[in-house]
C-alpha cells in the first residue's frame, strides 16, 4: 500500500468513497476485544456490529458466524459476503445482488495476508498483491496486475512493532505510544472497511499521517467509542457499536 492508497482510506474514514471488501484478521480475532464483568475469570467477548458518522446515521454492519468470524458486511450499497476454507478466505462483494468483484486471500501463520487476488466475476480483470514479512511485520509487497504493467513494489519501514514510514520515508506515521492498538482504531477500518484483510499490524494506535491527524474517544471500559480525523479544517467522526457476549 503506497500513500496514495493511504490517503484514499483516509477518504473512507470520511464516509466519501464506497467500501470494496471488509476484513480478514486472524482468524478476525482482531475484533474480539475483552470487556469487564462480574466475574474476572471469564471476561465478556465485544465485537464491532455497526458503525456510525457523526449524525448517528449507521454507515456499516457486520454479521458474525456461531463461530465468530464475520458472515456478512453491508454498507453504502454493498455487501461483501464471507467463505472460509482452510487458510483462504473468498469475499464476495456485490451490489444490488450483482457481482462487482472477487477476493481470494491466503494468510500466513500469524493470519496476516500473504497474498490477495481481487478479480471480476469471470477472472478477466484481476489484480494480486503478495506480501512479505518479518514476523508480523510486513517489509514489502509487489502487485501485479492483468494489464500486463510493470509490478509496483512497496517497502514498509518499522520501529518498535509500528510502521513508521513507506518507500523510504515519503510516508511518516506517528503513534499514540501509551496507548496500544485495539479494535477501532485507524488501522482496523482501514483494513476493515477497505482493504479488506490484515497487513499492518502495529503496537501501538495510530496518530497521524501526513496531512491526517487521528483522536479517539474511550468509554469507561477502555473499548474504542469513536474516532475522529482531521484532515486541515475538514473533521469526521466515527461511531462503533458493540454486542458482547
Amino acid at each position: 500500500m503506497n500513500q496514495g492508497n493511504l490517503i484514499a482510506i483516509a477518504n473512507v474514514i470520511s464516509i466519501s468513497r464506497k467500501v470494496i471488501t471488509t476484513i480478514l484478521v486472524t482468524s478476525i480475532g482482531i475484533l474480539v476485544i475483552p470487556a469487564c464483568k462480574k466475574n474476572p475469570d471469564k471476561k465478556p467477548v465485544c465485537r464491532i456490529v455497526s458503525v456510525a458518522n457523526e449524525a448517528n446515521t449507521v454507515q456499516y454492519t457486520i454479521t458474525y458466524g456461531s463461530d465468530g468470524r464475520i458472515n456478512k458486511i453491508a454498507g453504502l450499497g454493498q455487501e461483501g459476503i464471507y467463505v472460509y476454507a482452510g487458510n483462504k478466505i473468498i469475499i464476495t462483494t456485490m451490489t444490488a445482488g450483482v457481482i462487482e468483484s472477487i477476493k481470494t486471500i491466503t494468510v500466513n501463520e500469524n493470519g496476516l495476508a500473504s497474498n490477495a487476488r481481487t478479480e471480476n466475476e469471470d477472472g478477466t480483470d484481476w489484480i494480486n498483491d503478495a506480501y512479505e514479512y518479518n514476523g508480523e511485520e510486513v517489509q514489502r509487497s509487489t502487485r501485479t496486475s492483468s494489464a500486463g504493467t510493470q509490478p509496483s513494489v512497496t517497502i514498509y519501514t518499522w520501529f518498535e512493532h509500528n510502521l513508521v514510514s513507506i518507500n523510504a520515508g515519503t510516508t511518516e506515521i506517528t503513534y499514540y505510544l501509551d496507548k496500544l492498538r485495539q479494535v477501532g482504531d485507524y488501522f482496523f477500518i482501514a483494513q476493515t472497511l477497505s482493504q479488506g484483510y490484515e497487513v499492518f499490524r502495529t503496537k501501538n494506535l495510530l496518530k497521524s499521517l501526513p496531512g491526517l491527524n487521528i483522536a479517539y474517544d474511550f468509554s469507561p471500559e477502555g473499548r474504542i467509542n469513536a474516532m475522529i480525523s482531521a484532515n486541515g479544517t475538514t473533521t469526521s467522526t466515527l461511531k462503533y457499536q458493540y454486542q458482547c457476549e
